[in-house]
């Protein structure tokens, strides 16, 4: 085995030194699994997520034979929380046995008693009980094929995290693996296996919308409890008999949790708590005290990697030393994520005790039609916004809503906006400050969230960032998504854009799977994959291309078009959008041979020369001022891939 200087540490230096140290309280390993597979990793043993079934069944032992009851979650916090005064060494005596068991394994499908941690046995200050929690983030279907047979086995429960978005295999599965099935879920919910919410599609909380974050909140919890509600279709046990009514009470926060933002994790905290939640996980490291907070409990990461030795180290708290390490670094390193932002005006208002309540994503409106909304984000459009506007109202399938996002405007491009407003309810104007000039870029989606928070229905299918100066066939959108209903990998889409120059069309080339930021149509499923937009010029290119990094398409439409009354970078000049346009092929990440070969190509295109080297001269200034580029090295890896495969004439996105 490799050096590892985290094992070493644990096994020789914090093992013998904490033997001597007097435990100060009752403490609990959470400890975190993901995979149950023998798939090999690389990369460092930390950040492995895949035990092998013979390592897992070989730490399951472990914890039979050396006497370790394995509770529920919500047993260990019920339990820190009346116990937690408790301290002194372990009492050697002390069996699992002695606490009421969950299940039984000579009655796998016995219903367990009510755990409360006054039906322990009484302990004096010197003992405490050897408890452990496990959990599985994730959802994989070998929980259930390779660890719930070990754990049935043993009669020990057990913890499941579902990204309810997954489940089912309505979408490629995280890490290219294959997800449970609700079937398979109500069937181990029958078996006394508990499940929490990792969210519906598992996304980096931390930088969303608090709209977003609420959405994943709730809506994850309501699909778990409705599925749990309906009976089993083939429990493994036809003794147990299902309940009619479930309640999620426990959450696992995904990715690494950014503990060093102590506002936005307070936040959170009280999110949970509104929605309906009693406890939440994290990728924090260490055993659980009495002094956690309930909603970012620590947990013990366990792979393949951990043979006996370190996993029984981990057990006896020996590995919690690198909480602190682990800490200190995420405060030097302190990812450029953008910040949240301040919660919408329509926060969680549920009791705790109550599931929370939002309509199911597929729900369309009254007569059947899928239901979508628009976001505009407009400046100084009084010559063309009445184009942008005439055509949404005249379509055959309206908008469930439409926020305009005035960003400023110093013409009458308001007042045009709250006219129609008026004759129009499902049309929300909103006004901002003049900042004085145009922003492109990221100024474009920073008005562009502000309307997205202002949404204030939750159950719409589709998202559609839409410019103010363009015009197209009143059959527009419900073309466009019946196409969406007829290819179900479509995530991105909208139709050809031309250009209106001196009285004539002219099509805006590009690439088919890449949509003109001018009219792009999100599939919901799609757009909670990829995480919303990047606030950064580039934005609808990388928006694109980790959608189809994640599995799903995009397309341009050749058959349905759209007009564009101002020529895409028309408000910029020339010089000025070749350059904005070459700065954000480098902030992207663009390879620097596709740059290149692009810049090249566009000698031959108009404006002849000067568009080759307005991009040849932003992609060079942005490298050589140090310009911050898209911090994503998988989907740079991918982006610049994509392009190789397509200088050397390979299958890529581009064909």
């Amino acid at each position: 085995m490799a050096f590892r200087l985290d094992r070493c540490l644990t096994l020789y230096f914090f093992g013998p030194l904490l033997r001597f140290q007097r435990p100060r309280g009752l403490r609990i390993p959470i400890l975190m699994y993901h995979s149950i597979s023998n798939e090999p990793e690389t990369g460092h043993p930390y950040y492995w997520i895949n035990t092998s079934p013979a390592r897992f069944a070989e730490q399951m032992k472990f914890l039979h034979d050396n006497n370790y009851h394995v509770i529920s979650l919500s047993a260990a916090v019920d339990l820190i929380r009346e116990q937690g005064s408790i301290s002194g060494t372990q009492d050697p005596s002390f069996h699992h046995s002695n606490i009421p068991s969950f299940q039984s394994s000579s009655s796998p499908s016995a219903d367990p008693p009510s755990f409360h941690p006054s039906n322990l046995p009484s302990f004096q200050s010197s003992c405490s009980p050897r408890c452990v929690v496990l959990t599985f983030d994730d959802g994989y279907r070998d929980f259930y094929t390779n660890a719930f047979p070990v754990l049935r086995g043993y009669g020990f429960t057990a913890t499941v995290f579902l990204p309810t978005a997954y489940i089912d295999g309505k979408r490629p599965g995280l890490k290219g693996k294959e997800h449970l099935t609700w079937d398979e879920v109500r069937e181990l919910s029958a078996q006394n296996i508990s499940f929490g919410s990792h969210t519906v599609n598992h996304p980096q909380l931390y930088g969303l919308q608090w709209a977003k974050i609420e959405y994943e909140l709730s809506a994850s919890k309501q699909a778990i409890e409705s599925q749990l509600s309906q009976s089993a279709s083939q429990p493994v046990s036809q003794s147990a008999e299902p309940t009619t009514r479930f309640l999620v009470d426990s959450f696992c926060y995904p990715y690494k949790f950014p503990e060093q933002e102590r506002t936005f994790v307070s936040s959170l905290g009280g999110f949970l708590e509104q929605t309906g939640y009693c406890h939440g996980t994290s990728t924090r490291v260490g055993s659980i005290t009495g002094n956690d907070d309930v909603f970012s409990l620590r947990r013990l990461p366990i792979n393949s990697a951990d043979d006996i030795d370190l996993f029984s180290a981990k057990l006896a708290g020996h590995y919690d030393w690198v909480s602190f390490p682990q800490h200190v670094l995420k405060r030097i390193k302190n990812p450029p994520i953008c910040p949240p932002r301040p919660a919408p005006h329509h926060p969680i208002s549920q009791p705790a005790n109550q599931p929370a309540s939002v309509h199911p994503i597929s729900q369309s409106a009254s007569d059947g039609s899928p239901r979508y909304v628009i976001i505009s984000p407009v400046r100084d459009e009084e010559q063309f916004i009445r184009y942008t506007l005439d055509s949404v109202v005249n379509q055959t399938i309206k908008p469930v809503e439409w926020v305009i996002v005035n960003d400023g405007s110093t013409d009458r491009t308001g007042e045009i906006i709250d006219k129609y407003s008026k004759d129009h309810s499902w049309i929300k104007p909103i006004h901002r400050e003049n900042r004085g000039y145009r922003k492109a870029g990221d100024g474009v989606i920073d008005a562009f969230y502000e309307g997205y928070a202002a949404i204030s229905t939750n159950n719409w299918e589709f998202v559609v960032k839409l410019d103010g100066d363009l015009s197209f066939q009143e059959e527009y959108f419900e073309k466009c998504l019946q196409k969406f209903q007829t290819d179900l990998k479509l995530g991105v889409a909208g139709g050809d854009v031309y250009n209106l120059i001196e009285g004539r069309l002219e099509l805006e080339k590009q690439p088919r799977f890449h949509v003109r930021g001018a009219t792009k149509i999100y599939k919901r499923d799609c757009w909670d994959a990829i995480g919303g937009l990047l606030a950064a010029p580039g934005w609808d290119t990388l928006d694109e291309v980790k959608a189809n990094m994640l599995g799903w398409t995009t397309y341009s439409f050749p058959d349905l078009t759209v007009t564009h009354h101002r020529f895409t970078g028309g408000a910029d000049g020339t010089w000025r959008n070749a350059v904005k346009c070459g700065l954000a092929d480098y902030i992207c990440g663009y390879h620097p041979l596709f740059m290149a070969s692009k810049c090249i190509k566009r000698l031959a295109e108009k404006p002849y020369l000067l568009g080759s080297l307005g991009h040849l001269y932003g992609f060079g200034r942005g490298y050589l001022k140090g310009v911050p580029q898209v911090d994503d090295p998988r989907l740079v890896k991918y982006l610049r891939g994509q392009q190789m495969n397509r200088l050397f004439l390979r299958p890529s996105i581009w064909a």
